[in-house]
């Protein structure tokens, strides 16, 4: 066909029309059809890899999620924790504010750490509050605290008391 084209001086409609149809049915169509089985193919391939994915997905994370479980499950047996919320939050706080290739090494020395420093801290503060108990003065022989303005300096006799406040109490007048 191309050489009749070729010989030809000027091209008639009947003979362009030839030329179209069969760029058609022997070009297009044939190239058509491969695209859109390709596209089938293709579609079927991204359909299955992401069912798989999914799959995996699900089955990784519910190992990963079981797998910190029996880390924290592991460090509240060591560390003599109760299975309770608050030491579950504690965990999974100290896990969860660190990150690294190395924090499944490092995490046992963190859990121990940490939970040192808050017994310690804890421990002062009770020893602080009861420091503070023990040094707050108990009145010693009767009047040695006023009600007004706390200490009165010492023992004094009811006679050198009733003198001090009797102003207090009769203003104006004197003795």
């Amino acid at each position: 066909l191309l050489d009749q084209l070729r010989e030809m001086s000027y091209l008639d409609g009947k003979t362009a029309a030839q030329v179209f149809e069969r760029i058609i049915n022997e070009g297009i169509n044939p190239l058509h059809q491969a695209l859109q089985q390709r596209d089938q193919a293709l579609q079927q391939m991204y359909k299955e890899h992401t069912t798989l994915r999914n799959s995996m997905g699900a089955q990784s994370t519910k190992a990963a999620e079981s797998d910190l479980s029996q880390r924290f499950s592991k460090m509240r047996e060591e560390h003599g924790l109760p299975d309770e919320d608050w030491a579950n939050v504690y965990l999974q706080d100290v896990w969860y504010s660190h990150e690294g290739d190395g924090l499944g090494n490092e995490y046992p020395a963190l859990v121990r750490d940490r939970l040192e420093a808050v017994r310690k801290g804890l421990r002062e503060m009770d020893r602080k509050t009861a420091a503070t108990a023990r040094a707050t003065p108990f009145p010693a022989r009767g009047g040695e605290v006023s009600i007004t303005d706390g200490k009165t300096g010492g023992y004094k006799t009811p006679q050198d008391r009733a003198d001090e406040l009797w102003p207090m109490l009769n203003p104006g007048q004197t003795e």
